[in-house]
């Protein structure tokens, strides 16, 4: 077991270097003002196109007023727009602005960035293995934080 405890935090700290590593090399590509939450929820945003703030807590995990909150500050900064729903009136949607679609272009180009300088080196057969590993202990983790 003291083995398995030893090759955890082996992976952790490898995880946290690189981590580190690509944050302080790529941050200033991307707007500093922008939090790591605020990065989730632009992302989530992103993905999903519109959503209601029900949506947006669902997915986050947390309450519709901390949502509320979070969408009100990106909205300040430009980066988010609420819009009236037409096929339901009584329903907010929030979506990009065009400061949050400019911000996930951005995005984007340093993730190609970063797979031409860092994944790419691994070869196709060991980032599929990589990618299953991960994908695997994220189906454990949701099993087991059910």
């Amino acid at each position: 077991m003291k083995n398995l405890h030893l090759i955890v935090k082996e992976i952790n700290d490898a995880t946290q270097f690189i981590n580190n590593q690509i944050y302080q090399r790529y941050n200033e590509l991307l707007d500093e003002n922008i939090t790591s939450a605020q990065d989730l929820l632009l992302t989530i945003i992103d993905t999903n196109k519109n959503l209601t703030i029900r949506e947006i807590a669902d997915k986050l995990e947390i309450t519709p007023s901390a949502a509320s909150q979070q969408v009100s500050k990106l909205e300040e900064m430009n980066y988010l727009k609420r819009e009236i729903n037409e096929k339901n009136r009584r329903e907010i949607l929030v979506s990009l602005a065009i400061k949050g679609a400019e911000y996930i272009k951005k995005q984007e180009k340093i993730d190609l960035i970063i797979t031409e300088k860092l994944y790419a080196k691994l070869g196709e057969e060991k980032l599929t293995q990589f990618r299953d590993i991960l994908l695997d202990l994220k189906q454990i983790t949701i099993d087991t934080m059910k």
